[in-house]
């Protein structure tokens, strides 16, 4: 029906959503196109460095949740950015120095935003509109012990994430959300998990 070519090979997987098209480029660029015709509605430059757009975008109620390197280093930080969906302006932005975040893509759940990160951890942060502090816009992080770069998965209350180790295997988890009282659930044991993508396929019983 259409094709769209741009100067920087996709990086991201596409995200459809009211009629709309989002995904990211190697440059840090995100892109919105009309889902019927490719026509550009807008662009917004987010990451910095090649590959610093990786994880899929996600959406919720106006508005796109996606993650960026904030520059070519391997350890110099990145962001969770919330945009308008509409115009691609800046609603809020969370920060962490020193770790890269972009392979986990966002996962959204009653007014949080969770998603994984190289430094072990799981954040699950707050949604809210308010310009406040990145260590205020935390509900609860829990170290894994190991780099998560798959998405997690969200039933009953829950979070399920995997991680992976730079050698053997990893764990899968299930963390408490957003319930910052709850904690960890459980861990599993032996470790048969290598950090793909956690996919719900069973009921989850309490």
């Amino acid at each position: 029906i259409w094709k769209r070519e741009g100067d920087y090979s996709i990086s991201t997987d596409p995200l459809i959503a009211e009629g709309k098209v989002y995904y990211g480029n190697l440059a840090g660029q995100i892109f919105c196109l009309d889902a019927m015709n490719g026509e550009l509605i807008w662009v917004k430059t987010l990451g910095r460095g090649e590959n610093s757009l990786q994880s899929c975008p996600s959406y919720r109620d106006g508005r796109i949740y996606i993650t960026a390197r904030n520059s070519a280093g391997n350890f110099d930080g990145a962001s969770v950015f919330s945009l308008n969906a509409t115009d691609g302006s800046q609603i809020w932005r969370f920060n962490i120095t020193g770790q890269i975040i972009t392979e986990s893509s966002p996962v959204l759940v009653d007014g949080a935003v969770v998603f994984g990160s190289r430094n072990g951890k799981i954040y699950c942060i707050s949604d809210v509109d308010e310009n406040i502090a990145d260590e205020d816009r935390i509900f609860w992080n829990i170290s894994t012990g190991a780099p998560i770069i798959s998405t997690a998965a969200i039933a009953n209350g829950r979070v399920f994430v995997s991680n992976q180790p730079l050698s053997g295997f990893g764990r899968l988890f299930a963390i408490g959300a957003p319930d910052p009282g709850i904690g960890r659930v459980w861990m599993s044991d032996p470790t048969p998990y290598i950090g793909e993508s956690v996919r719900l396929n069973a009921e989850v019983y309490n």
